[in-house]
């Protein structure tokens, strides 16, 4: 219970940091609707319509304000289409996908084409600095999984396995003193093959193993026997003559007894 409480205390913890930190990553980028996007197409379509109308020179002083808009965003216009010729304010992007196109909502001046007019914004720095997000987000993500996989092994080592190593350790140690005081009256040398097998095996299986020879062991020291003939010895396998004579201490009779083996 202990350890359930443990480890459910740290996902919880997990979870909370990531749903109150990761939405923190999207604070840096670039608003999702900047309103000047579509504002400033629409006040260079007027500028230009006061041009063709009173031959004034509204459309360039449109455009001087909108550079000077933009001067310190990390995104800005770098080309003007459909307002007579192509106007280039700056280099284009690198990347045709760091280009942002903001259109002109209302045509106000007759076009022989269709209304295309529209003004081209720079988005490199917003594209990076999201690349920049991502990359962040992605590495915190990683060393809070790094920092909570190494404490829960932490405490599942604490709390389960140094206690399991504990209780297999005391039983192995107890298990070898009894095959040790049985290898005095049987095989040692077989004996001795069977205990270091089992120290390859796994603790589950070792654990195993030592319950079926303590059952033996319980099996035999029930047998109601006091004392044995030799020939009843005789028929007896090395495991069970160990039991009577070492841990029973069965005394053996020359001549068979009435009630172990021979009939009245």
């Amino acid at each position: 219970r202990k350890l359930g409480v443990l480890l459910s205390t740290r996902v919880s913890v997990i979870v909370i940091v990531m749903v109150m930190v990761v939405p923190l990553s999207s604070l840096p980028l670039f608003p999702t609707e900047d309103m000047s996007l579509s504002l400033w197409p629409q006040q260079l379509e007027q500028s230009y319509l006061d041009d063709q109308t009173n031959q004034s020179n509204a459309l360039q002083n449109s455009i001087n304000q909108m550079v000077e808009f933009y001067r310190n965003s990390n995104y800005q216009p770098y080309q003007l289409r459909g307002f007579g010729s192509l106007v280039s304010l700056r280099a284009p992007p690198l990347q045709a996908r760091n280009s942002l196109e903001a259109s002109v909502e209302t045509c106000l001046v007759q076009r022989a084409a269709s209304c295309d007019a529209a003004v081209l914004f720079d988005f490199t720095g917003p594209g990076q600095l999201d690349a920049l997000v991502e990359v962040c987000t992605i590495a915190f993500i990683i060393g809070l999984m790094a920092l909570t996989s190494c404490d829960l092994q932490q405490v599942v080592d604490a709390n389960l396995v140094k206690p399991l190593e504990g209780m297999l350790q005391h039983v192995r140690e107890n298990a070898a003193g009894v095959f040790e005081r049985l290898s005095k009256q049987t095989q040692a040398a077989d004996l001795d093959s069977e205990i270091h097998s089992e120290e390859d095996t796994s603790e589950i299986e070792l654990i195993q193993r030592i319950l079926e020879k303590l059952a033996r062991l319980a099996t035999l020291a029930e047998v109601p026997m006091k004392a044995v003939t030799e020939n009843e010895l005789e028929n007896m396998n090395a495991e069970r003559k160990a039991v009577l004579l070492d841990m029973l201490n069965v005394q053996v009779l020359a001549a068979p007894v009435a009630g172990f083996g021979t009939n009245p």
